[in-house]
């Protein structure tokens, strides 16, 4: 009886020295624990390649546009509750929210120009308005458009604005409010529009599968490209003119000759619509968003995609470069919008 007792006593004893040792960590509970870390891009135990720095919370409803300001040291964004929010871009607090559009703020930004403050947006009210970023006072409202405006972007020299809304798109005086031209062509909406580099042609895009070149002066349709096989959410231009980047409901984003028209590279990842994409500001690398709740980053020579941030948890609608290129801010359904550093 002595003896089966002192077994059993050696028996408990090992057993729970077992039980207190950790099991050496492997591959795959590193890869568990760090999913979307250093295995995006096999840099074994480097430094991350990406780092969400804040979440930004205030919105009551989707987050549809964001963009920096000149300096780097604000971010605007807008959103489906009817607000434009300014937050600061070092710390993620809200600095204000801007009210006065009657219906949801498809798009918001910072006027390129330092030394102005101002901030546009468009919205489902079917209005283009400027605002100051200081007081959220509202500067100027355009009117127009006879159905949702979805963009609206400065010119060079500031004179001129450029808004996508209903099936068109308008150039207008930036002082007297006036239309100067209306771009008619697009048979869907039209929801992007910018200008080339120097400002002598409008691109833009369309649910229509299209997108459209147009001299900037007279109005005149020069060019149609069919590249995508669904809906173009987004357009532009790079930095001398000669390619443009879209995105579009098909999945992909493209890479086309702006003289020719002619797809030059099809970037495929994204596992839904794209929503987005735009050149870094060196040109050397192309973010865009999608349906499938992620941002991707691609070197813009290879078309290889080099990141894919991860975080959001609902449909990322629209992101935008730091000034520096060394962060992104991106805008989801989710309600929120995200600072994210690449650590490169």
């Amino acid at each position: 009886m002595k003896k089966v007792l002192f077994l059993s006593l050696i028996l408990c004893f090992l057993s729970a020295f077992v039980a207190c040792e950790e099991p050496e960590p492997t591959d795959e509970n590193q890869t568990e624990q760090n999913p979307n870390g250093n295995n995006n891009n096999g840099n074994g135990g480097e430094e991350e390649p990406y780092l969400c720095l804040h979440t930004l919370q205030g919105h009551t409803n989707n987050v549809r546009s964001i963009g920096w300001s000149p300096d780097g040291n604000s971010i605007v964004s807008a959103s489906i509750d009817n607000t434009i929010k300014v937050w600061n871009a070092t710390t993620g607090a809200e600095i204000r929210t801007i009210n006065g559009h009657s219906l949801f703020v498809t798009y918001s930004a910072f006027s390129p120009n330092p030394y102005s403050n101002e901030i546009i947006s468009a919205s489902g009210d079917r209005t283009i308005k400027i605002w100051n970023a200081n007081s959220g006072d509202c500067l100027q409202t355009f009117t127009g458009h006879t159905q949702t405006t979805w963009q609206a972007v400065y010119s060079n020299d500031y004179s001129r604005i450029l808004s996508a809304g209903d099936n068109t798109a308008r150039v207008w005086d930036r002082k007297s409010g006036e239309c100067l031209l209306t771009l008619t062509g697009h048979i869907s909406a039209v929801t992007s529009a910018c200008w080339n580099p120097n400002c002598t042609r409008i691109l833009t895009s369309s649910g229509d599968n299209r997108m459209k070149i147009w001299d900037a002066v007279s109005g005149d349709c020069l060019q149609t490209l069919h590249v995508h096989s669904g809906g173009v959410n987004s357009a532009c231009y790079n930095a001398d003119g000669t390619r443009i980047l879209s995105a579009s409901n098909d999945s992909t984003i493209k890479i086309s000759d702006a003289i020719s028209g002619q797809c030059l590279q099809t970037l495929i990842g994204h596992q839904a619509t794209v929503h987005y994409a735009e050149y870094s500001p060196d040109y050397t690398r192309i973010l865009s968003v999608s349906d499938d709740k992620t941002i991707k980053v691609w070197d813009a020579t290879t078309g290889v995609c080099l990141y894919t941030l991860i975080g959001h948890n609902g449909t990322v609608e629209h992101a935008s470069w730091s000034p520096d290129g060394t962060k992104i801010a991106s805008a989801s359904w989710d309600c929120t919008a995200k600072i994210w550093q690449l650590n490169e």
